[in-house]
């Protein structure tokens, strides 16, 4: 809010005193924020945990506060369940692609939403495993 005040042209005199009366008022609240933002992303433009983190950082927030709702809010097994819905998605769509670009592609999808490339080349790794065994599945079914 500082620096939304600043951009605007306000003092540092006329902030200080508008952001207290709003914190008192209960109008800015970096903790309710912080959850907002990390629910928001997790349903409707997932990132890594780190990512998340990274952006309320650059908002202003508080690193403790940064930390708590991602810790509170954003589990690890959550991140682990949306890795592997964002690469089985991504994987899929690029299935005409031969197999070296769809991974390349797939892991770079995943890099820019901040998720590791190593977690991601795993991931990777069971998608190839589980298609090929399924073509194994319908081969022996036919």
């Amino acid at each position: 809010m500082r620096q939304r005040l600043r951009k605007h042209g306000f003092s540092e005199d006329e902030i200080g005193p508008a952001i207290r009366q709003a914190v008192d008022a209960g109008l800015i609240d970096d903790l309710t924020f912080a959850r907002l933002w990390v629910e928001d992303r997790i349903l409707h433009s997932p990132r890594s945990r780190r990512a998340v983190e990274r952006e309320l950082l650059e908002k202003g927030i508080d690193r403790v506060i940064c930390q708590a709702a991602v810790q509170q809010h954003y589990p690890e097994s959550r991140e682990r369940e949306l890795l592997w819905a964002l690469a089985s998605e991504r994987f899929e769509r690029l299935s005409r692609l031969d197999s070296e670009t769809r991974a390349r592609r797939t892991i770079g999808f995943l890099a820019r939403r901040g998720f590791p490339p190593g977690g991601a080349a795993r991931m990777i790794k069971q998608l190839e495993t589980e298609q090929r065994q399924d073509m194994a599945q319908e081969a022996n079914d036919e």
